[in-house]
């Protein structure tokens, strides 16, 4: 959720003159380990599906509650906010573009629908090869990226696939990689950009956001990354969609503010104070929304 933020400071901050426009790059790009980790986290952490009604009922149940309704609920202030009708409410939730980001949320939820499926199939090696092949393929092609409006999953699979693949290992296992492969990958993926120059890349970071993902769990599970890091980022993961559906409106608000009022004479401290309020605020009010969400559920369902 953090590196998201990045992405979007760096997206919003692009369009400023010539402002540091490596750095900013850069930036962009080596917080792209973002959403491959999310998915496959999802992947990972989603319970075993049953094929029965009991399960699946709960299942899509509390996929509803957790994920569709908070969706729902900033869609609609949104569109409140902006002044729009009805029929462009339906029109936003159904294909999320009330805020940049949210194609997202569709995306996962295509996932989820289908997860049941994708699970039975994830454990074959023949399926993960083919759903590298299909995602990498409709990343360099853009056919299938979209149906219309919508964004698909299939640029995505591999990411859910592999962390189903994977799920014992990163759950279970007394076992860690080597991990000076996957820092090369990381310095590669940096350090060429500031080398040849590029332009912002997009989330199909099929190989970078593995090697960001096996770097992290190897610093955790050899103990090198503090107790009181964990617990905190642990607390921003308890806290991720509102993170996720807030953040890029609160931006939007912020870099509105900033300039209509300059704060700053010089970029760089206007640059650092929005990276620093875009994080402090969007991680705040995601946990008052959660503490809201959990109250009204337990209201509700006792």
């Amino acid at each position: 959720m953090v590196g998201i933020i990045l992405i979007h400071v760096s997206y919003f901050y692009v369009y400023v003159g010539d402002f540091a426009i490596t750095f900013n790059t850069v930036l962009n790009n080596f917080s792209r380990f973002a959403l491959p980790i999310f998915f496959i986290s999802s992947g990972i952490l989603l319970t075993q599906p049953r094929w029965t009604k009991q399960w699946l009922v709960k299942f899509y149940s509390d996929r509803f509650f957790v994920v569709v309704i908070p969706y729902l609920l900033v869609t609609w202030f949104l569109v409140v906010v902006h002044e729009r009708s009805t029929s462009e409410f339906i029109y936003h939730a159904l294909t999320g573009t009330a805020s940049l980001p949210f194609y997202f949320v569709l995306v996962l939820l295509q996932l989820y629908v289908l997860y049941p499926i994708i699970f039975s199939l994830a454990h074959k090696r023949w399926f993960i090869f083919l759903s590298l092949l299909v995602s990498i393929g409709v990343y360099l092609s853009g056919i299938g990226r979209m149906v219309g409006e919508i964004y698909t999953f299939l640029p995505f699979l591999f990411f859910f696939v592999w962390g189903i693949y994977m799920r014992e290992y990163f759950l279970y296992s007394k076992k860690y990689f080597v991990w000076w492969p996957w820092i090369l990958i990381i310095f590669l993926f940096v350090g060429l950009q500031v080398v040849f120059g590029v332009d912002f890349f997009f989330n199909g970071q099929y190989f970078y956001g593995i090697a960001v993902l096996l770097l992290f769990f190897n610093l955790y599970y050899t103990e090198k990354i503090p107790a009181i890091i964990t617990s905190i980022f642990s607390w921003i993961g308890d806290r991720s969609l509102w993170v996720f559906l807030l953040h890029f409106p609160i931006m939007e608000g912020l870099f509105w503010y900033f300039s209509t009022y300059p704060v700053f004479a010089g970029q760089w401290g206007e640059y650092i104070l929005f990276m620093y309020l875009s994080i402090v605020l969007s991680i705040g009010i995601a946990g008052l929304c959660t503490y809201l969400q959990k109250r009204g559920v337990k209201w509700l369902f006792g």
